[in-house]
């Protein structure tokens, strides 16, 4: 994994207080993206997530197998929301695609 963003294509209506977290750990998966408030965003966010130590793009979480990711979305209103649209981007490098 080298990149991580998120994008808020679509206005989220209904919420304001859409949060979400991007990684690995199912109980809190924050490697990749982490307590990203959505629905205040103007524009892309990349790499805010435990496994980065900048917003710089750069190689983290290292696995020898398939790794499932999570996203876990917090919201004190989601009953509520009735537009909205995220697009999650990850950029992986498989290394053993090329042995």
């Amino acid at each position: 994994m080298e990149l991580a963003a998120v994008a808020n294509t679509v206005d989220i209506a209904g919420s304001s207080t859409l949060v979400i977290d991007v990684g690995t750990t199912s109980g809190d998966p924050d490697e990749f993206i982490d307590a990203l408030d959505v629905d205040a965003m103007t524009v892309p966010v990349f790499n805010t997530g435990d496994q980065f130590t900048s917003g710089y793009s750069k190689a983290v979480k290292a696995v020898a197998s398939e790794t499932e990711v999570y996203v876990k979305v917090t919201d004190s209103a989601v009953a509520s929301l009735t537009a909205g649209e995220i697009v999650i981007a990850l950029r992986v490098l498989d290394l053993n695609k090329f042995s």
